[in-house]
């Protein structure tokens, strides 16, 4: 009996030990975060606004930090499409980004990125946006415009050009501006087929006139218009 009741006051002196030390940690200034280190390839842009986000947290001792709401909080930010975030012994923050990634201009002030999701083209610097081609379309289209655009890309490549500019009108038909000026008009059928078409007769159609066709217009069956 004597044995048990000794036991118990060793171990409540352990637990009671524990906690307190376990207190006295969280709140010591020994243990408050000195450093946030930022990994990944942040745009100076972007910087303001990231460390407004983290400022709240640097000076919470490094265990009272709570790192899931800090990395949803993150991950929240419009230019960023991964964060991971964790402690680093003894005063340091360590939050690891993977930026969004834009690789279309959409409609006048929004940007897709390489799973269709329409993002702010504010997000990004002038200089990533400037060089994208431009998409218009409704905001449901914009997966099945991303997908075309790739396949379009694919049937250009023998003729060293590339789609500028696709448009998805309302009444779903396709307009294409190629980086060579060239517009072309696909309607709202056979689409890829039209543009195989363009790409077997195109040779053919310049090699004959001296000056770059303005548009052509493939909605024909059997044929196509095109203008000067």
């Amino acid at each position: 009996m004597i044995k048990r009741i000794l036991l118990f006051i060793v171990l409540s002196v352990v637990f009671f030990t524990m906690v307190f030390s376990i207190a006295a940690i969280l709140r010591s200034p020994s243990f408050r975060v000195k450093e946030v280190i930022v990994e990944g390839n942040l745009q100076p842009e972007n910087q303001i606004q990231l460390t407004t986000l983290i400022s709240p947290f640097a000076q919470k001792n490094l265990f009272r930090v709570q790192l899931n709401s800090l990395q949803s909080a993150i991950q929240q930010l419009p230019w960023v499409s991964e964060a991971e975030v964790k402690r680093i012994w003894p005063d340091k923050i360590v939050i690891n980004l993977v930026d969004q990634m834009p690789i279309v201009a959409w409609n006048t002030d929004q940007v897709l990125n390489v799973y269709g999701e329409i993002l702010p083209k504010e997000a990004f610097s002038q200089a990533q946006v400037t060089v994208l081609p431009q998409f218009f379309g409704d905001d449901d289209s914009s997966i099945k415009m991303l997908d075309y655009y790739q396949q379009m890309n694919r049937i250009l490549q023998s003729l060293n050009v590339k789609v500028k500019t696709l448009r998805l009108t309302e009444d779903q038909t396709w307009q294409v501006e190629l980086d060579n000026g060239i517009i072309l008009y696909l309607g709202d059928e056979q689409i890829l087929t039209r543009l195989q078409r363009f790409v077997r007769v195109y040779p053919n159609v310049v090699s004959t006139h001296k000056k770059q066709p303005y548009s052509i217009d493939l909605r024909y069956a059997h044929g196509m218009a095109v203008r000067w």
